[in-house]
């Protein structure tokens, strides 16, 4: 069950290109609004109900129906809650838009456009032309990896509630800085395992020598940001690190956002394929 899930929510994910638009995450807002408002001097408290209700709601609705029409509801409620907690944007779209800003040469346009898309829970910032790629690499990659991968890791491990949890706790910390501080610190918790996996995925789908000098020292360093050990480890895969990247022409820094982008589809693959594995094992 679990892999025929996962393949027909990546199939309409990626293949058919659907994409939820953030309106569909309106209801969050208003609920945690209103608990909010409810609970001024408890803003953790307030944090911890937004995150739980839906769950325990869902909870109830799978519990009722798993086992409604020999369990097809089970598997179609499995789909559509793990469809939602994919992400919002269409990153293979919104790349092709921005490379088209970058290779006319107006970086003012690149430098927006990728803000919106890319920047997720990452501060955006860029001075240069150098910057501005550096930058876009390091939210492309962090996209891939909350929109899509955190959360089949996660839907893996523990199912659909902890899917959605991992899509709610994003959208909180996004959007509700006052409880930032709090909101980080469980997402990196939740974060860092499934990037070092990542990481190793990287190895495995890119260029491996490169790559493995620079797991060794990520899997060593427990402290390192999600989006430092995705950086870095996404560049050795393509074969170029960090400190060269300054030396690369205007196409050759197109082509490597592109280099970066088949790495997450190679990823994707390689993810499928060991659960298929898993699931004849």
């Amino acid at each position: 069950m679990i892999f025929l899930v996962l393949l027909l929510t990546i199939a309409a994910y990626k293949l058919l290109g659907w994409h939820l638009k953030p309106e569909h995450d309106q209801w969050f807002f208003q609920l945690s609004n209103g608990l909010s408002a409810r609970l001024k001097d408890s803003p953790r408290l307030a944090m911890l109900l937004a995150l739980l209700l839906p769950l325990v709601i869902v909870g109830v609705i799978l519990n009722a129906t798993k086992d409604w029409l020999f369990g097809f509801v089970g598997v179609l409620l499995h789909v559509v809650i793990l469809f939602y907690a994919f992400g919002r944007v269409n990153l293979l779209k919104q790349l092709c838009s921005y490379l088209e800003h970058w290779r006319s040469g107006d970086y003012q346009s690149a430098y927006h456009h990728a803000q919106q898309q890319f920047s997720s829970e990452l501060e955006f910032a860029a001075t240069d032309t150098n910057s501005l790629h550096l930058s876009c690499c390091r939210g492309l990659l962090y996209q891939w990896f909350e929109q899509i991968f955190v959360i089949i890791f996660w839907y893996l491990l523990a199912g659909p509630l902890a899917a959605l949890f991992v899509r709610l706790l994003s959208l909180y910390e996004r959007n509700y800085q006052a409880s930032k501080e709090g909101g980080l610190q469980l997402l990196y918790l939740v974060e860092w395992l499934p990037v070092r996996l990542m990481a190793l995925t990287y190895a495995i789908a890119g260029n491996f020598s490169q790559s493995f000098k620079i797991l060794v020292t990520v899997i060593a360093d427990i402290t390192m940001s999600t989006d430092d050990v995705l950086l870095k480890t996404g560049l050795a895969a393509t074969g170029v690190e960090e400190t060269e990247m300054s030396r690369l022409n205007k196409e050759q820094k197109a082509q490597q956002l592109e280099t970066l982008q088949r790495l997450q589809v190679r990823c994707l693959i390689v993810c499928v394929v060991l659960v298929a594995l898993l699931t004849i094992l």
